[in-house]
């Protein structure tokens, strides 16, 4: 068996945790990306359906509630993340 000096094993020992920390942080984002989809996915189906029943109800001559600018909110396309903070 080979022996290592203490100041190896402590090396060693921070390759490790480096390692475990920036795969913690990996599945971090990857949750975090995920969730931002989902949540924009579920505005887009909403919105969608509310089209459909928009549609449906100018085809039967009733009132319709119609989206606004002030209603959508925009996304800045070099700003993403500030979009998804707001339309949570």
């Amino acid at each position: 068996m080979t022996s290592f000096s203490p100041g190896i094993w402590l090396l060693l020992g921070g390759i490790a945790a480096t390692c475990a920390l920036a795969c913690l942080r990996t599945l971090a984002y990857t949750v975090r990306n995920e969730t931002i989809v989902h949540k924009l996915n579920a505005r887009a189906a909403r919105l969608r359906i509310d089209h459909i029943r928009a549609l449906r109800a100018l085809q039967e001559g009733e009132e319709v509630e119609v989206y606004g600018e002030d209603d959508i909110e925009f996304v800045d396309p070099d700003k993403p993340h500030e979009g998804a903070k707001a339309a949570a």
